[in-house]
């Protein structure tokens, strides 16, 4: 799942999946981080 996040929103931050996976390579199960060219937005704050 990506999401964008440092001060600017040019960071990019990708997770990847390692449960259920019956034989895991060395990248899955982690997160990844690349600046992007252009900022993300904001998420809406949500109060519950």
């Amino acid at each position: 799942m990506p999401a964008f996040g440092g001060a600017d929103l040019r960071d990019l931050l990708v997770t990847t999946a390692r449960q259920g996976i019956e034989a895991p390579d060395a990248a899955q199960g982690l997160t990844y981080l690349a600046r992007a060219e252009v900022a993300g937005l904001p998420e809406s704050r949500v109060i519950l």
